[in-house]
């Protein structure tokens, strides 16, 4: 019988055929990191602090005691913005550090390409917040301790020029195709069990 082939967001299942000892193993198309491995080592540690920072320095004022906080409703928009976009971004890049290198296509397409993309939209939403702050501050005025009152827009500047730099940094850095699994020695193919959450195949029915 024909295996069914699946569509839509279960669509990469089909990369995945029987390897006639009861498993499954990847025959899909695989992305290497441009550069070879120590330059794909020097990438994952750079975003994984790029991730740790941003998020940081996103987090960090808002559980801070005294700390001046702007009541109007786009500094809220921003600041959830800024959270979303960073705490995704971190996401993206933690199942990028996951999936190793050579990283599976569908691994691929829905983590590591979306990464610059993600930490552009950080950078635009902590610069509107540190805007958003600084207007407050002009139009309030600054609390008893100048330093608590630009802890929030000193640290929202400082997270987007950190997401600017790494989104550059990341669009720079390249992966290329290489030959799809299928056609590699079976020895290189990754057994099923050390892949990651996306990349397990469940039992046909």
């Amino acid at each position: 019988m024909a295996e069914k082939k699946r569509r839509g967001r279960r669509a990469y299942l089909n990369d995945y055929k029987p390897d006639g000892k009861g498993g499954y193993e990847y025959r899909g198309k695989l992305y290497s990191f441009d550069g070879g491995k120590d330059a794909h080592r020097v990438f994952i540690r750079l975003s994984l602090a790029a991730a740790v920072l941003t998020l940081v320095l996103t987090v960090v004022p808002e559980v801070l005691p005294s700390v001046p906080v702007s009541r109007y409703p786009l500094t809220a928009v921003f600041w959830l913005g800024t959270l979303f976009t960073s705490g995704l971004g971190a996401y993206y890049i933690w199942k990028t550090a996951w999936g190793g290198d050579p990283i599976r296509e569908h691994v691929y397409n829905k983590t590591t390409a979306r990464i610059p993309l993600f930490y552009l939209l950080l950078a635009c939403f902590a610069f509107a917040l540190t805007a958003e702050e600084i207007i407050y501050l002009v139009i309030a005025g600054l609390a008893e301790s100048a330093v608590l009152s630009l802890i929030r827009p000193v640290m929202a500047c400082l997270c987007g020029i950190s997401a600017l730099v790494y989104h550059l940094y990341a669009k720079k850095s390249s992966w290329s195709a290489t030959p799809l699994a299928s056609s590699m020695p079976s020895g290189s193919l990754r057994s099923l069990e050390t892949a990651g959450e996306d990349d397990k195949m469940p039992t046909q029915g």
